[in-house]
């Protein structure tokens, strides 16, 4: 059992009240014989002596002696800092009386139970003996002095806790870095994730689990994750991968802006289409061009990038819609507008009008972002406008169709036109072509 004082004598009350600088002899404080003369100086005008606080912390520890893990100078909480400081320096025993409260404290439970009376401390010394040899053997007295031990062995349970949180964030980053492999795999793959019923026993779980699977086969981290059971934690589920795949986008994302940011100028390239929603997603792309150098820092080949940034959501159709979105992208991703040097669209008026279209709107803010229509929608108005222009051409492409679809819609027939075609290198579709080329010169 261990025994200590509450409270010790205050030493302030030793201290005259000087008119001048004075040398002032402290009594020996619980036979502290170190602390016996205290010189104050800087005496102020109204005769109030001031201590500096170098002098002020001397004192103190002068005064707690070997004692200083006494509970009356702890009286808040403790921390685990003041929990080691206390074990360190072993029971707090020092000799009586106590002259403000004559109570005694069991360390242990102090330190590392809460709910018990010897925490505040015991006062009622008639019966001390007895409520001693009760509180030895009650199981948080028990449980308290093996903490206690473990702790002055220095096996705490905070080391304890610390390595056991080591190996688990070894471990969960193990985890993690092989589910970002897979999902980097099926990104780059362009292949899908989930499937029609997502459990490991599932026969159609999808691409994502079904690697993982696979994997831990072969690989001991996943396959401890897969034995912990589908009730735990494991970091495979919809939602965690989404965030991944969110993180990577992030990373990649940053990347090419980081690069863009380095280039002296860039152009923008955007267009919107629907998703399932029926809502109107606005594609982003920059173009710009890469300076490779040498490793003396010299040029020696441009390489021309587009970079596809995302979708974004586009409420407003205006041309201020769009161009207000344009302008908010572009600061969003930290570029400088005044590098903006070529802007691509559609053909359509609210894009191209060259009063109040989209490219319009731009300029005002970028005079030497230049317009350039889509290459893609002018292929596709070429196209479209040959077409129309010409009748032959009309029934050429009428008849190939219409010859693909009479052949395609039949097994036998698909089969008898493999059989006569020649077996080469030259596809099916290619040969027809052929075969109606020759057809025609020989007509004409």
């Amino acid at each position: 059992m261990k025994s200590a004082p509450v409270e010790t004598t205050d030493i302030a009350q030793s201290f005259p009240s000087p008119s001048t600088s004075s040398s002032i002899q402290i009594p020996n404080i619980q036979g502290n014989s170190e602390l016996t003369t205290i010189v104050i100086n800087n005496v102020n005008d109204e005769n109030e002596c001031s201590i500096n606080s170098d002098l002020s912390e001397a004192i103190h520890s002068m005064t707690l002696g070997d004692h200083s893990n006494d509970k009356a100078f702890f009286t808040s909480a403790l921390n685990t800092s003041d929990k080691i400081f206390i074990i360190s320096k072993g029971p707090c025993q020092p000799d009586g009386p106590f002259p403000k409260k004559n109570i005694v404290y069991c360390q242990p439970c102090w330190i590392f139970c809460t709910s018990s009376s010897w925490t505040n401390g015991i006062n009622d010394w008639i019966r001390i003996s007895e409520k001693i040899k009760l509180h030895e053997k009650s199981l948080s007295h028990i449980n308290a002095c093996l903490t206690a031990d473990r702790w002055e062995k220095n096996n705490t349970l905070s080391e304890d806790l610390k390595s056991q949180i080591n190996i688990e964030v070894g471990f969960w980053r193990q985890v993690i870095k092989r589910i970002i492999n897979v999902t980097l795999t099926l990104g780059i793959q362009n292949l899908s994730f989930r499937g029609h019923n997502e459990k490991m026993n599932s026969e159609n779980r999808g691409n994502f689990l079904a690697i993982i699977d696979l994997l831990a086969k072969y690989d001991p981290v996943l396959s401890e994750l897969l034995q912990r059971g589908p009730k735990k934690i494991s970091y495979l589920s919809p939602t965690i991968q989404n965030e991944i795949i969110d993180m990577l986008s992030e990373c990649v994302k940053k990347s090419i802006i980081s690069d863009v940011q380095k280039v002296p100028f860039f152009s923008y390239i955007t267009d919107t289409t629907q998703d399932i929603r029926k809502q109107d997603q606005m594609s982003q792309i920059i173009r710009y061009v890469v300076i490779e150098k040498n490793e003396d820092n010299k040029p020696i080949k441009l390489r021309i990038e587009e970079s596809f940034l995302g979708f974004c959501l586009l409420n407003d159709h205006s041309a201020s819609g769009f161009s207000d979105k344009i302008l908010e992208n572009i600061k969003n991703y930290g570029l400088d507008i005044g590098k903006l040097r070529g802007q691509g669209y559609g053909g359509a008026a609210v894009m191209a009008g060259v009063y109040n279209g989209v490219q319009t709107k731009i300029k005002a803010h970028c005079p030497l972002a230049e317009y350039i229509h889509c290459n893609a929608h002018n292929l596709n108005l070429v196209l479209n406008d040959t077409m129309n222009a010409s009748i032959e051409i009309q029934n050429f492409f009428a008849i190939i169709q219409k010859l693909y679809v009479y052949f395609a819609l039949s097994g036998k027939r698909w089969k008898i036109l493999t059989e006569i075609l020649p077996v080469g290198g030259v596809t099916l579709k290619k040969n027809i072509l052929q075969k109606l080329q020759i057809f025609q010169e020989n007509g004409a």
